[in-house]
């Protein structure tokens, strides 16, 4: 029997993270949200930095689905995602409904995130997620 994989491992999976930050929360009000409704705002500025710890200390790793709106908000963390050397793909802008949206307003959100992808992490993102299901 040919072995596929390495050492003892006998599967293999997809470690996946929807980072919605703020761009969630913007779709509900433009106006900063605090208290039990700024979750967006730990994810991105806190919860993150104990995700990409986690992932670190068990060299696990995983592709990022990034709204294009939080990209563009927090570049810094952006650059830490790229530098622990995960993956990052689109997630829509400002966390739309896709199956609301014409084909015209789809393409436009995605042309969008790819330019702003291209000027963040001087790349495309390396694949997209909808980010209302």
């Amino acid at each position: 029997m040919t072995r596929f994989w390495p050492e003892s491992y006998q599967c293999a999976a997809t470690i996946t993270i929807n980072f919605d930050g703020e761009s969630l929360d913007q779709q509900s009000s433009p106006l900063p949200l605090w208290g039990r409704h700024s979750y967006g705002r730990y994810g991105a500025q806190n919860g993150v930095q104990r995700l990409l710890a986690l992932l670190a200390r068990y060299e696990v790793p995983a592709t990022f689905f990034i709204p294009s709106w939080d990209v563009e908000r927090y570049p810094q963390v952006m650059e830490q995602i790229k530098r622990a050397g995960h993956d990052v793909a689109g997630h829509g802008h400002l966390h739309e409904d896709f199956s609301a949206l014409s084909l015209e307003e789809q393409a436009a959100i995605l042309e969008r995130g790819e330019s702003i992808f291209q000027r963040v992490f001087g790349e495309k993102p390396i694949g997209w997620r909808a980010p209302v299901a």
